[in-house]
């Protein structure tokens, strides 16, 4: 991991030779800004392929200080003029909240019912297909200003619906529960689903492997799943070698990690690269079908 000064560190670059930097119209551009990760990836339009990824490690996202860095130390957020591009927010503030109870006008008081305040920042709503829900979600004003900075047009999301979207879509064949974990620095997105219904979707922070069994116990105790039997599938920033995992082994039968999405293709820089890696960022290919 490179450091590059008090805000971030990078974790990868990634960029295929065929990546053509002076013909961005050719591309799609996918974000995921988190307040403890960012990360962009870049694909051929045409061939639906991925050719580029650059990951960063954020230690402040109290300011907008690791976005100037980050944007002064990438390759693929230089271009301005990409075809598309859609950033999904990794920050937690965020509520589903059915149709027949979603009012456009308390909108705010929804998503603040159930989550702390996030002082200026702007309020977003993605439409939940699949679900026939609305995803409330709140994004730092100074992130989303810095980023529809960079770029001619920008469409938001959050990380939750690129997740659930594309986990029910992949999995809607299935007449079994189906947990995925994904794993981050400091906390879990748990998604439960069972065919095209979505059982639960939660996050947890833990500081240990104890609390990181304990949440997905939880869990199937409250969902009435038996860890004999349920699948359990990680994604994110755990592998087979994690304390984590290897305790979680002792109270779940079956683990396995997620494979990234089969709708594009991944160049060989990337297919080298744990299929699990980044699935925050591949699902958001979802949001642009």
């Amino acid at each position: 991991m490179q450091a590059t000064g008090n805000h971030i560190s990078v974790k990868r670059k990634l960029i295929d030779s065929s990546f053509q930097m002076e013909f961005p119209e050719k591309y799609d551009l996918y974000i995921f800004a988190g307040s403890e990760e960012f990360s962009c990836a870049v694909a051929d339009k045409s061939t639906k392929t991925f050719i580029g990824l650059e990951s960063w490690k954020i230690f402040d996202a109290n300011s907008t200080l690791p976005l100037l860095d980050i944007h002064e130390t990438s390759t693929l957020l230089t271009p301005t003029n990409f075809n598309r591009v859609i950033c999904c927010s990794g920050f937690r503030n965020a509520t589903l909240v059915p149709n027949p109870l979603f009012e456009q006008g308390t909108a705010v008081e929804q998503l603040y019912f159930a989550n702390d305040k996030m002082e200026q920042g702007q309020v977003l709503i993605d439409e939940m297909r699949q679900l026939e829900a609305k995803n409330i979600f709140g994004v730092p004003g100074s992130y989303l200003r810095e980023i529809s900075g960079w770029f001619r047009e920008v469409e938001f999301h959050h990380t939750s619906t690129a997740l659930i979207e594309y986990i029910i879509n992949a999995n809607k064949n299935r007449t079994d529960e189906l947990i995925i974990v994904n794993v981050h620095s400091t906390f879990m997105e748990i998604v439960v689903t069972k065919s095209r219904q979505l059982l639960l979707y939660n996050y947890f922070g833990f500081s240990s492997p104890e609390e990181f069994v304990y949440y997905i116990l939880f869990v199937c105790e409250q969902l009435h799943l038996n860890p004999e039997h349920i699948q359990v599938q990680f994604s994110g920033d755990i592998n087979s070698e994690d304390s984590a995992f290897h305790l979680t082994m002792k109270y779940i039968r079956n683990l396995s990690f997620v494979n990234r999405p089969e709708i594009f293709g991944y160049s060989q820089v990337l297919s080298e690269l744990p299929s699990h890696l980044h699935f925050n960022l591949f699902s958001q290919v979802i949001c642009g079908l």
